[in-house]
């Protein structure tokens, strides 16, 4: 049984644009599978549980804009129950 939907995510190629950002969040992998944080997230909505970015980072260090858009993005679905982000960690 799964309590909690988690990833793990690492900006590796440095998103430094909105258009940028939307593609990472919502991508798919090769087989229609979930892989950015939104489709990670609407996975876990979609099986009623909560969701979890157990680690993040951005290879640049300095990358105040995708460090900005996370914070927007976990504060904008944090809470409790399915698909509210139950806790994130930097």
């Amino acid at each position: 049984y799964v309590d909690v939907v988690s990833v793990v995510t690492v900006d590796a190629w440095p998103t430094r644009t909105v258009a940028n950002w939307d593609s990472t969040l919502n991508a798919k992998d090769r087989f229609g599978g979930p892989r950015g944080l939104e489709q990670w997230r609407q996975f876990a909505l979609l099986h009623g549980k909560p969701f979890a970015v157990s680690s993040w980072s951005a290879k640049d260090t300095d990358n105040v804009f995708y460090i900005q858009k996370m914070h927007e993005w976990l504060r904008t679905h944090a809470g409790v129950g399915a698909g509210k982000v139950l806790y994130d960690v930097y």
